[in-house]
């Protein structure tokens, strides 16, 4: 009695997926082309001296709008609205432009200090400075911690080094 349910129930679940299929390929129409579609990115930063801007995911847009803070890069690298920037440590400093956006560090400006640190200054001239060697959630969450320390201690911070596994803070 058990394999006649099972038989049926089964054959009855084959005819729903494929009476939804046929129902849902009717509802569809495939083109045979491919077109090649840009998903609308938001701009993170404002790449310094230029009208161009730049997405988490890398790509430099021409798109004026809301205010971003400025990313200093080196004068010699000239990009272009479309480019998709393939540089580690510009992707880095995008990621963490990005996840600032949702913290209490208002960033004013970021800049690349060598190969692997970034500096992150925020319009009080207070610097947060992460390590690519490290994860930029991590550093985020750290940063967002110190901030909050702060702010119930009512201190002034001048520099917050993220770089090290528990940050470095210099006072006022």
């Amino acid at each position: 009695m058990r394999k006649i349910l099972w038989a049926v129930f089964t054959i009855l679940l084959a005819g729903l997926i494929f009476f939804g299929l046929t129902k849902i390929s009717k509802n569809f129409s495939f083109k045979k082309s491919a077109a090649v579609q840009s998903v609308n990115v938001e701009p993170v930063v404002q790449i310094e001296g230029t009208d161009l801007y730049l997405a988490e995911n890398g790509e430099v847009v021409a798109r004026s709008g809301s205010k971003k803070p400025l990313l200093y890069l080196d004068k010699n690298i000239k990009f272009a609205a479309g480019q998709k920037i393939t540089q580690g440590q510009i992707l880095f400093a995008a990621k963490i432009a990005a996840g600032l956006i949702k913290s209490d560090f208002t960033v004013a400006t970021i800049r690349l200090l060598d190969s692997r640190d970034i500096a992150v200054y925020n319009p009080q001239d207070a610097i947060a400075v992460f390590s690519s060697n490290k994860d930029a959630n991590l550093q985020i969450d750290s940063l967002q911690q110190v901030l909050a320390k702060a702010k119930i201690d009512a201190t002034k911070i001048v520099k917050i080094d993220l770089r090290f596994d528990k940050p470095v803070i210099a006072f006022k």
